[in-house]
């Protein structure tokens, strides 16, 4: 068993409609940039996320999955919505997986381990898209963050998607958002007895796991994309991980 840093939930510089400029890189970074980053935080699981008007087609992320990775990295493809990242110089090994973002009229919907595109209504309504996501694959991993702000989602209907296992776990700190929102999400994990998780959210290379949550994984699930969603599955639903929370830095969050 090893310990496994995860950030799952990442945007590097995927530009949504109306996104602030300011707030991603000058240039979308390639993979190598990445993988550069994912050394020094130590991360062994990333998910690169797009949001949903990508529509599970980013064309970014099949250009990832063509790019190669310069010595001393390799690169060793375990599914078209992952690959892992082997350092000969470090040791350690990465695995690289697509995430979606989907935005819908009353919250986004994180999603992890798809293994067929979301459809998503002209609507975007929640009620249908938490379905299809949860339909996409076999094993998915759902989060979803509380919008304490302008929620349209009350306390009974979190509870209600956590029960009936729609979602299997909320963002609990999230490093892009305040002290006081994030407050307010761990309270609500801990009285909902939801797990929550914690996550950068991100968009530029610095902002890469400063926030992160920490597995306990057998080593050789990193090289097969099915296992080791059942085992980040499986270690979410009993609780069996730890968060590392960290925000990013006032530069990010203030753009």
């Amino acid at each position: 068993m090893v310990k496994v840093r995860a950030d799952l939930h990442f945007h590097p510089s995927f530009k949504g409609k109306g996104q602030n400029p300011l707030l991603t890189e000058p240039k979308i970074p390639s993979l190598n940039d990445i993988v550069e980053r994912i050394n020094q935080r130590g991360l062994g699981l990333l998910a690169i996320t797009s949001y949903s008007p990508a529509r599970g087609n980013d064309q970014r992320w099949a250009e990832y999955m063509k790019e190669r990775i310069k010595h001393p990295n390799k690169i060793t493809r375990i599914s078209d919505q992952g690959f892992l990242l082997e350092s000969t110089q470090s040791g350690l090994q990465t695995c690289v997986i697509h995430g979606q973002e989907l935005k819908t009229d009353k919250a986004d919907i994180n999603v992890l381990f798809a293994e067929r595109k979301i459809p998503i209504d002209s609507k975007e309504r929640f009620e249908y898209t938490i379905f299809k996501a949860k339909d996409s694959g076999e094993n998915v991993i759902i989060t979803l963050p509380h919008p304490s702000r302008k929620s349209k989602l009350t306390i009974l209907d979190i509870k209600s998607l956590c029960s009936s296992g729609l979602i299997d776990a909320v963002e609990s700190y999230d490093a892009m958002d305040t002290l006081k929102h994030n407050q307010i999400t761990s309270t609500l994990s801990k009285n909902l007895e939801v797990p929550g998780i914690a996550v950068s959210d991100g968009h530029r290379l610095e902002d890469m796991g400063r926030s992160y949550t920490q597995f306990e994984l057998p080593l050789e699930v990193l090289r097969d994309y099915r296992k080791l969603s059942k085992a980040i599955k499986e270690a979410i639903r009993t609780n069996n991980f730890e968060r590392k929370e960290k925000p990013c830095s006032l530069t990010s969050r203030l753009l």
